[in-house]
Formats: C-alpha cells, sequence, structure tokens
C-alpha cells in the first residue's frame, strides 16, 4: 500500500493524518487488501483508489532563478508550539517533503549561498500554499561570489572568490577564471571566454574596461548592469565626433538622476550597491568633455553661425545636435530675443549659456566680433 501511494516518480505528494485522511484510507485497505488486479472478493475496484484522497501536495523544489535548474538549498522547519513540546525546530536539504503545513510555524532558506526566504504563519503563509499547490517550485536567488552545492559543494571555490571581493585592488586586468569563481551563469563565461581569453589583446584600454565592468557587475550581484555600462561607454568610441544625441541625453539623464536630492538624502538608498556608480559616470562625464572642447576648438564658426541664427543642414546639423544637448544651448530664436543689434556681452552669454566654461564663452566672444 505505502509503495503505491509514492509511485510517483519525484514523489511530489505525501499522506495527510487528518480524521478524513485516515477514513478513506480504511476504506481503500478494508477488510482485506486486493492482492491481484483481479481480486474483488473483499473489495470493490473503485475503493482501491481512495487513497488518493489523503494525499496532499508538500514537495518543496528550488530553482536558481537566473538559470532555471534545480538546486541544492538549506532549509530549516519550525513547529508550533504546543503543550508537548516548545521550540522545536529541524534543519534539512530542499528538494524534500514538508511536514503538514498545520503543524508548522516558520520555514526559513538558510545557509550563506542563497539569500534568505522566510515563509512565516503569520505573515505570508498563503505564498507557500499557493506555491506547494503548483509543484513546490520555489526560485531562489545566488549570492555572489558562491556557486552552488552541485558546482561547489565543500565552498573552497566560494571562499576563493570572497577573498577576492575584499581586494578592490586586483581587478584591472580579471582573468576569466576568476569571474568563474563568481557565477554560473552561461553567458557571463561565455563573454569571458570569448573577450578576457582573446589573443588579440593589443587594445589593452578596451580590455580594461571590460574586466572593471565584469568585476564591478558579477561581484555586486548586478549582472542586468553590464549591456548599460558597456553603452554608455561606447557612446564616447566614436572616431571623428560620431557622437550620437540619443547617447548624450542617456548619459546626461543618468547623471541626473543620481545626482538628484532624492539619490543624496534618501536613507533607504544603497550608495554602495547603486546600479550604477557616480565615480563610473564622472568619468565618462569628463570623458565627453574632453571631446566637446576638441570639437569646439576644430568647430567654433560653425556653433558661432547657430548663435547668430544661421539656418543649419545636414552634417554640420548633426555634429552640432550632441553639442547643444549636453551644455542646454538654447534656440537662436530665444537668444535673438536677447542681443537686439551687434554682438552679445560677456555677462549675457554667461547668463544665457551657463554651462559653458567663461573662457569658451570669450572665444565665443571673439569669433562673433570676427564673424561680424
Amino acid at each position: 500500500m505505502i509503495l503505491s501511494c509514492y509511485d510517483d516518480p519525484i514523489t511530489l505528494y505525501s499522506l495527510q493524518t487528518s480524521r478524513e485522511s485516515i477514513a478513506v484510507l480504511l476504506c481503500a485497505t478494508f477488510p482485506k487488501f486486493p492482492i491481484h488486479s483481479n481480486d474483488n472478493r473483499y473489495h470493490l475496484q473503485a475503493f482501491r483508489h481512495l487513497y488518493v484522497l489523503a494525499t496532499e501536495m508538500r514537495v518543496v523544489l528550488p530553482r536558481d532563478v537566473d538559470t532555471g535548474q534545480p538546486c541544492y538549498v538549506p532549509m530549516e522547519v519550525k513547529f508550533k508550539d504546543t503543550e508537548a513540546y516548545q521550540n522545536v525546530s529541524f534543519t534539512t536539504t530542499a528538494p524534500c517533503l514538508l511536514p503538514e503545513l498545520h503543524l508548522i510555524q516558520e520555514v526559513h532558506i538558510l545557509g550563506p549561498r542563497y539569500w534568505p526566504i522566510v515563509f512565516h504563519r503569520d505573515k505570508n503563509w498563503s505564498i507557500l500554499e499557493i506555491l506547494l499547490s503548483k509543484q513546490g517550485t520555489l526560485y531562489v536567488k545566488q549570492r555572489a561570489g558562491h556557486l552552488s552545492y552541485v558546482e561547489d559543494p565543500k565552498g573552497y571555490r566560494s571562499m576563493l572568490a570572497k577573498s577576492l571581493t575584499s581586494d578592490h585592488s586586483s581587478h584591472c586586468l580579471v582573468k576569466p577564471d576568476v569571474v568563474k569563481a563568481f557565477t554560473s551563469d552561461t553567458r557571463i563565461h561565455a563573454m569571458t571566454e570569448y573577450f578576457l581569453r582573446s589573443k588579440y589583446t593589443e587594445d589593452c584600454a578596451i580590455l580594461q574596461i571590460l574586466s572593471a565592468v565584469l568585476y564591478e557587475c558579477v561581484t555586486r550581484e548586478k549582472p542586468e548592469a553590464i549591456m548599460s555600462l558597456l553603452g554608455l561607454n561606447q557612446i564616447l568610441d566614436k572616431p571623428d565626433f560620431d557622437l550620437k544625441t540619443e547617447g548624450v541625453t542617456q548619459l546626461k539623464l543618468a547623471l541626473a538622476y543620481y545626482r538628484s536630492n532624492h539619490q543624496i538624502l534618501s536613507q533607504d538608498v544603497d550608495h554602495k550597491n547603486q546600479l550604477l556608480k557616480m565615480e563610473f559616470l564622472l568619468s565618462l562625464k569628463a570623458k565627453l568633455e574632453n571631446v566637446l572642447d576638441k570639437w569646439q576648438t576644430d568647430h567654433m564658426e560653425l556653433l558661432v553661425k547657430y548663435l547668430q541664427g544661421e539656418v543649419l543642414k545636414g552634417h554640420e546639423l548633426l555634429q552640432l545636435t550632441p553639442y547643444l544637448t549636453w551644455f542646454d544651448i538654447p534656440t537662436p530664436t530665444h537668444i535673438s530675443n536677447i542681443i537686439v543689434e551687434g554682438s552679445p556681452t560677456l555677462p549675457v552669454l554667461c547668463s544665457n549659456l551657463p554651462y559653458l566654461s567663461v573662457s569658451t564663452l570669450k572665444r565665443i566672444l571673439t569669433a562673433w566680433k570676427a564673424a561680424v
């Protein structure tokens, strides 16, 4: 009888001990359980399967939320206090079968390798019940610097990753094996193998940027930010000032958000684990402004033409748009309403172009007078 109850290949079900469950089990086995499939002497055929009514699904099957693969997770089950016992709990490893739910007070995911999850009877117990009714799949998030118990049973590679995380001086040029010690994501493994283990390492600057981005995102548990960081960095890697206005706008919005009062003053914001680091954004800002300064030195006449209200088209307008976007330069119509006749004065330019330096405004004023 027991073997037939647990005939399911992955043992999703277990027997209940309620009065109704005991009754249907007695009906299924009393007075004498059939000895073969055609034995109907003591038992009706339909009664044999009543034991199904005494089963319930109580299995917990953990899965890694990033890879979708099954994994082993330590779990603590705490029982409700009764007159017979108090503060009773036991530790097991999921996948496992839970005791009957009416006996349990709390289910807690343990261990340093995964983020903790707690199901408490007085808080979120309905979530556990829904989870068990849907084949018991529990998605867990792996911590940075730790691998699954299948890949690293003893935790030796996790200890190596933890020591590397505390050493911030070793990520200028990261080896692929170091990245693999932090994550088991196949996409990140493929990226490190293809780029960091490549034989073509003449461009050391690009390799260092890629190494720093991978190290930062993997150790800080934000792999979803890899493409964003690389995308922001590639905005400036355009030859002959082939900047795109969309990229400059994205960098400007990111800087404005991380400089906002909400980010600076909010106590709920973890500044150490932000998606984008302020130092990274400021380095991109300095790099972009160096490119723009070089461009304005070679194209000051084009900028003066725009400020004087001349119509620009084609390639000239495409070159000028990123500069206008970054420094918030107003339209020629707005400037013409202030500058009535002749060339403007330095105070007028300072009030209408506040994001340009005084030295740049002086060069604009000199070029303006020369053009007039």
